[in-house]
């Protein structure tokens, strides 16, 4: 029978301490490489376990097993790792994400980060285009994506800081890369045309 609200509290208990201990080092450290190695490959495990999970306590080791994920296919888990950046501070996840970018080229994933760090971001914007330029003849879709995201939103726009021979510089590049841009298929082919329609032709010529 259900007992009425009312009703004086049949028993008090006293409360049970608990106290949560700091994991051993080294057994977090065999985790984190099983976990590493043994990492789901679908977007729902990736997205809804495993990133959750070594976000949980964001350090170094941690910060270099998400960077993978920012180059993902799957533009969810790309998101999701770009979001899980907050994890950490800005000053830490700036200089790693510049050095991913100049490793293995830029994705729309770290360029919408790279823009969340706006003092980074303007004192690299410059160094940012140089570095992007080669990669748009990457063979990864994604990289190439990446590549003319960076140079339609920063060196495109007709209000950009940039000077006008990398602009010239740019322009040039997105031209001279075009068959390569469209045998690849990036995956939003209208940004190229989009990037270019937007420098005027004195820019190019």
């Amino acid at each position: 029978m259900r007992r009425n609200l009312a009703d004086p509290v049949p028993s008090v208990t006293p409360w049970t301490k608990i106290e949560i201990l700091p994991a051993d080092s080294g057994a977090r450290e065999r985790w984190l490489a099983t976990a590493n190695a043994q990492a789901p490959t679908n977007t729902g495990d990736l997205v809804a376990d495993f990133l959750p999970s070594i976000l949980g306590n964001p350090d170094e080791e941690t910060l270099q097993m998400l960077r993978p994920y920012l180059y993902h296919p799957d533009r969810l888990v790309r998101d999701y790792a770009m979001y899980g950046l907050t994890y950490w501070p800005d000053d830490q996840v700036a200089p790693k994400l510049w050095e991913w970018i100049r490793a293995e080229g830029p994705t729309d994933a770290m360029i919408g980060y790279f823009l969340h760090l706006p003092d980074f971001a303007a004192e690299h914007t410059s160094q940012l285009i140089e570095a992007s330029i080669p990669y748009l003849q990457s063979n990864s879709p994604l990289v190439v994506y990446g590549a003319l995201y960076v140079l339609s939103i920063m060196a495109s726009p007709p209000d950009s800081p940039i000077g006008p021979y990398l602009r010239l510089r740019a322009c040039d590049a997105m031209i001279g890369a075009k068959d390569h841009i469209i045998q690849v298929n990036p995956e939003d082919p209208n940004n190229f045309i989009t990037g270019l329609a937007q420098y005027r032709m004195s820019a190019c010529y």
